[in-house]
């Protein structure tokens, strides 16, 4: 019996948490669900950010020091997640 095995990007996986939290949510929540299921360091997960912002389907603002706000844009919205 052969076993299939299924792969979600990370970004896809961040949009995904960004929808199910209604479009808004910090960094740290987002960052704390992506580690149950993905081995992946917090500089990482800030380049992935950053990537997703570039792309125009976030936004990302800071709040206080060391507390970034992560919010879905109306393109990242529209995506088919």
């Amino acid at each position: 019996m052969q076993s299939t095995w299924y792969y979600k990007p990370i970004h896809i996986e961040i949009l995904r948490i960004l929808v199910l939290k209604g479009g808004i949510a910090k960094d740290k929540d987002i960052y704390e669900i992506l580690r149950k299921y993905y081995d992946i360091s917090y500089t990482s997960f800030l380049k992935r950010l950053l990537a997703l912002e570039l792309r125009g389907l976030i936004t990302v603002r800071q709040q206080k020091e060391n507390v970034r706000i992560v919010e879905l844009t109306p393109l990242g919205r529209r995506m088919q997640i």
